[in-house]
């Protein structure tokens, strides 16, 4: 059964290797991977890349065009049963593909994911991505948490997983990335999978492996959760057109939450930098901050 890994990548030459190499050592020999180079500024290392594998196939965008666009273009090229999204900062266990595609055949799943390890620039392990998993559900005996879309709307938290898909369930309904977000599109696509029907199960086992890089996508808190909020506000919108008003309650609490996180980001992350001028300016634009502020003093005056 042929397994198509996609690695979208921009400037990656640090790290791109090891995650082509961590999809490559998988003991699922049965594999392709394509890259998909979202106009580098080097591009050198991809030819030596390339010749070391015949499964690796790369394809070079004129222009940069952002993550969700290269996902798609990897997307149309897969021809594996199962399309694995990787990362290009990241790496996997060699188990990782073999444990889960396990469980997904057994209990008919067309999406699966699993916890994470976030580590540091050095690989270490700094910690769990999901330390409490019981707020997705329990496990049930064909050992998966299985997320339906109530539990994805109360917890936009699961876009940060990078799931393996059943590319029938794609092509099938017509699920892609959706480039108009910047930030978000992670979520927005496994919304867009559960709300067509796909079955979606959760592992809570860390075979996946997230570098936090300062400067990366997901280090820039206030644009991120700004873009959030725009992505929880069209799924809302697309339920009102569906006549899901029910479902407004967990929107209505996630967007509320967003914007929590995002009045602390604008006020924290410039006091981080030592940029109080701007911290300042965010502490009367965000007025939600001081409603946290006794909450988090405590945690303030420690990162002083």
């Amino acid at each position: 059964m042929l397994t198509s890994f996609i690695i979208p990548c921009f400037n990656a030459q640090r790290t791109l290797k090891r995650a082509i190499q961590s999809a490559l050592t998988d003991r699922n020999n049965d594999i392709e991977v394509i890259v998909i180079d979202d106009a580098s500024t080097n591009r050198l290392h991809f030819s030596t890349l390339q010749a070391n594998d015949t499964r690796v196939r790369i394809h070079y965008q004129t222009r940069n065009a952002g993550p969700s666009v290269c996902r798609n273009i990897g997307i149309e090229a897969a021809k594996g049963e199962w399309i694995v999204i990787l990362d290009a900062d990241d790496w996997i266990a060699p188990s990782r593909l073999e444990k889960l595609l396990t469980v997904a055949e057994h209990a008919n799943l067309d999406v699966i994911a699993d916890n994470q390890w976030v580590v540091n620039q050095h690989g270490q392990k700094i910690r769990k991505r999901f330390e409490n998993v019981s707020r997705f559900g329990v496990a049930s005996d064909d050992g998966c948490i299985h997320l339906g879309l109530e539990r994805i709307l109360q917890n936009p938290g699961v876009g940060i997983l990078q799931p393996i898909i059943r590319r029938k369930a794609l092509l099938e309904n017509g699920i892609r990335y959706r480039p108009e977000f910047k930030y978000g599109e992670d979520y927005r696509f496994i919304y867009d999978l559960v709300r067509s029907g796909a079955k979606l199960g959760f592992v809570d086992e860390p075979l996946y492996y997230a570098e936090l890089v300062e400067g990366s996508l997901t280090s820039k808190r206030v644009p991120m959760y700004s873009g959030m909020i725009d992505v929880l506000n069209s799924i809302k919108e697309d339920l009102s057109r569906e006549g899901e008003r029910n479902l407004h309650q967990h929107v209505d609490q996630a967007i509320k939450n967003c914007k929590r996180t995002l009045a602390y980001g604008a006020v924290v992350d410039p006091l981080k930098r030592k940029q109080y001028l701007q911290a300042f300016k965010a502490m009367l634009e965000y007025p939600q901050f001081w409603t946290q502020l006794p909450g988090r003093l405590a945690s303030l005056i420690h990162r002083r």
